[in-house]
């Protein structure tokens, strides 16, 4: 009977072997097809969290490109409100230069109309004194002149002088 017992345990401890062996070898099939499935898994999460990262970092890129072109835009902006006020500025000097030489030109136009009158007076005054002086040798040949002609001869004189007198006085041109 130990004999027995002892061949039956033996038998027993080989079933055993075959068994463990057997669950080992499934084991280690599940244990493949877990680790095979994990690897998958991973191998997946790993290319979604690379493509979330580059397209994180082609958001992130445009997002610096959308921010590097605000500043611009921002910067530009700046300078064109810049211009247009140096411009404003430039623009009023430029309106009161402008009416300093309108009145300038005016006053000079003033002027020159004022000339232009004394011209004529003394042009007529010439051409009287003239007359008076050809009358006076027309009637010289005839009779000395009167008193009163040679006066007003004198006076036509002084006139004119005096006038002269008052051209050169306000003529603003250098003398020579």
């Amino acid at each position: 009977e130990i004999e027995l017992l002892k061949a039956k345990n033996k038998k027993l401890e080989r079933q055993m072997e075959t068994a463990e062996t057997s669950i080992r070898a499934e084991v280690a099939e599940e244990m493949l097809g877990e680790m095979s499935t994990m690897r998958h898994r991973y191998e997946q999460t790993i290319t979604e969290i690379k493509s979330k990262a580059a397209m994180s970092r082609a958001v992130s890129e445009k997002k610096e490109k959308l921010d590097r072109a605000e500043r611009k835009i921002s910067e530009l902006l700046e300078k064109i409100e810049e211009c247009e006020e140096e411009m404003g500025r430039m623009s009023h000097a430029q309106e009161a230069e402008m009416e300093i030489k309108d009145s300038e030109i005016t006053a000079l136009r003033r002027e020159l109309k004022e000339y232009k009158e004394q011209i004529v007076n003394m042009e007529n005054s010439k051409k009287e004194m003239i007359r008076n002086y050809e009358q006076l040798l027309a009637d010289g040949a005839e009779s000395e002149p009167s008193d009163d002609e040679q006066e007003e001869a004198v006076s036509q004189t002084t006139i004119l002088r005096q006038r002269k007198r008052l051209h050169c006085a306000t003529d603003p041109r250098p003398r020579r």
